[in-house]
Parts: C-alpha cells; sequence; structure tokens
C-alpha cells in the first residue's frame, strides 16, 4: 500500500507501506529550518493540534502496517524474483499476457512490503545528520525499490545484503543534497558521519565539549582537516528567522552592522567635502578640471589612465601629463590647500 506524509509545509513526501517498525513510539519534532509559534487563536491552534495529531497518526498506521507483513524465507524470495524476470521477458512481446505482468506486479509488491522494516532500521542509523527519519524512510524506500529491480537471483547471494547497499547509498545522497543548504560531497558525509559519532562518544567520556586537538587524536586526521569538518557541519542562518532573545521577532539582517553604508556624521562630512572639492576645481581652467577629475575619478567619473584620458581630449598622454602636473601645482598653493586641510587624515 501507499501512504502519504507530510515532509514540509509545503510538500507531501510518498512512502510505500505505512510508518516505522520498531516498538518505540516515533515523536514528532520541528524539522530544523522550521518555527514553533506560540499559538493564541483558538482557530489556529485547533488547526495545528489536527495536522500534529494527523502526522501521528500517519506514522503509527505506518507502524501498524509494517508490522503485520512477515519475513520472506530465501526460497520465497527466489521464486518472487522469477515471477518479476518472466514479467520482464512478457514485456518485451508484441501482446503480452496481463495476467503474468499483474503477477510481476504483485510480486513486486510482496518484496517492497517484506522489507520496509529493514529500511526503517538502516534510516534510524542516518538520524541527526540533518534529515527527519520519516524523509529518510522515504529516501531508503527508494533505494529498496531499485534494489528490487536489479536483484539477480542467480547470483546466490542474500537479498537483504544486496538491498542495504542500495538503501544506504539512496540515504546517503539525500543527506549530500538535502541536509545542507551548501551540498556536501558524499564522501564528506560519510567523514562528518564519523566525526559526529566520536565527538558524543567524547562529550560523555571527557564530560565536556572535546577540542579539535582531542578529535584529531581519535580520527587519526590533521587538526586542520578536522577543523575544515567541523565548518563544514555548520548550518545556515536565514537572515530572515528572529533573532536569538528579540521579543519582538526582529529578523536577524536588522542585527547586522552594514560596514558599506554611512552614519548621518559620515554622510555631512562627505557633503563638505564634495562642496570644498567642487570650489577648489573651480579656481583651474576648464581643461584642467576636466583632467584632474578624469584622472582622480571625480564628481562622478572613474579613474582614467594618460592614454585614456589623451584619447577622449584627443591629444598625447604627455601632453596630459605635462597639464595634470601644472593643475596639481596650483592646487597645492596655500590658499587653495587651506581649504581641504581639515579633511586631511593626519
Amino acid at each position: 500500500m501507499v501512504s502519504l506524509l507530510p515532509r514540509t509545509a509545503s510538500t507531501t513526501c510518498v512512502v510505500i507501506g505505512a510508518g516505522p517498525t520498531d516498538d518505540e513510539e516515533l515523536r514528532w519534532q520541528p524539522r530544523h529550518g522550521e518555527r514553533i509559534f506560540d499559538i493564541t487563536d483558538d482557530k489556529t491552534s485547533m488547526q495545528l493540534e489536527q495536522d500534529i495529531l494527523c502526522l501521528r497518526d500517519s506514522r503509527q498506521m505506518y507502524k501498524r502496517e509494517i508490522g503485520r507483513t512477515r519475513q520472506l524465507s530465501a526460497e520465497e524470495v527466489t521464486a518472487l524474483a522469477r515471477q518479476m524476470e518472466r514479467a520482464r521477458e512478457e514485456r518485451k512481446k508484441a501482446r503480452p499476457d496481463p495476467y503474468i505482468l499483474a503477477q510481476g506486479e504483485e510480486a513486486k509488491r510482496q518484496l517492497i512490503e517484506s522489507n520496509l522494516r529493514l529500511v526503517v532500521s538502516i534510516a534510524r542509523r542516518y538520524v541527526g545528520l540533518g534529515m527527519d527519519l520519516m524523509d529518510l524512510v522515504q529516501e531508503g524506500n527508494i533505494g529498496l525499490i531499485h534494489a528490487i529491480e536489479k536483484f539477480d537471483y542467480r547470483r546466490g547471494y542474500k537479498f537483504s545484503t544486496y538491498a542495504t547497499w542500495w538503501i544506504k547509498r539512496a540515504m546517503s545522497h539525500a543527506l549530500a543534497k538535502q541536509a545542507h543548504t551548501i551540498r556536501v560531497p558524499l564522501y564528506k558525509r560519510e567523514e562528518l558521519k564519523r566525526l559526529t559519532q566520536v565527538r558524543q562518544r567524547l562529550q560523555q567520556d571527557l564530560e565536556r565539549d572535546p577540542t579539535t586537538e582531542d578529535l584529531a587524536e581519535e580520527l587519526d586526521l590533521p587538526e586542520r582537516q578536522v577543523i575544515a569538518l567541523l565548518q563544514a557541519s555548520e548550518e545556515t542562518l536565514s537572515l530572515d528567522s528572529p533573532a536569538t532573545g528579540s521579543e519582538d521577532e526582529i529578523p536577524f539582517r536588522d542585527t547586522i552592522e552594514d560596514d558599506i553604508s554611512y552614519s548621518p556624521e559620515q554622510v555631512v562630512i562627505r557633503q563638505m567635502l564634495e562642496a570644498h572639492i567642487k570650489e577648489v576645481l573651480q579656481s583651474l581652467s576648464p581643461n584642467e578640471r576636466r583632467i584632474i577629475c578624469l584622472r582622480y575619478g571625480l564628481q562622478g567619473a572613474r579613474e582614467h589612465s594618460l592614454k585614456e584620458v589623451g584619447r577622449k581630449l584627443g591629444v598625447t598622454h604627455e601632453a596630459i601629463r605635462q597639464a595634470e602636473a601644472k593643475a596639481l601645482r596650483k592646487l597645492a598653493e596655500p590658499c587653495r590647500k587651506r581649504m581641504l586641510e581639515e579633511f586631511l587624515v593626519p
């Protein structure tokens, strides 16, 4: 059977079968990136409670459904695999037998449902790496289907061993793509998993947070590599999320200082400086004023080289150099220099 489980606020995830398998009750928890709000509106609160109960009921139903399926023996798995193989061959014919095709689909369904508990048991090993348990189960079920479609019973190995590889592969790829905003390569995901396990164990043994030296020694890795792994494991923070300790839920972006923008005092000083520069430049000839503005990027112009200014004015770069030197000598005269001295940084 197929059941629908909520995956995110805007997505619905399809899970083949129905909920986890062990005896421990699955508890609903918010996923990474979700927020819990203090709901004061009775109507909204009631709707939220109904959604949570629906999610819990779906998981409980999944738990009950896969608990009813029995494990297949090796002989039964082989027989079902043969039925699927026969259906694949029949599908190649111009007029396939519907009964044989239906037998193949039924065999595939039985193989899927009898191995859903295997998916959940593997998914529990990956909890805490950035994805919810039921999302991991969803991805693992996809891996299980691939395993069933590719299984060759003639090779003689156990189906559960073969399926485990495909299930782990599907979960690992999902973690690499979805667990972090910035994609982490698959081989790095395995290193991060090992780092997380070692870090948790050392926290219990040492009764403190382990240092990078402790982790490097335990993992037998260079300290710089451990630091890089720790940085890769850090979660991103949305600028729209509320700042910590903010009663009014001020967005985090509003608490970050902008080093590029000017303060009111700096704006006033800049305006005064521009006015003084404009006044000083008025004492030069129009040609000298234009050359200085182009060379030093004043009055909205960008900085130009001697050749660029020469091309604009239709003269050689040597003529521009001489005109610039003459204009700078004029600006260095005490009467003009005093107008800008107060803006000079000592």
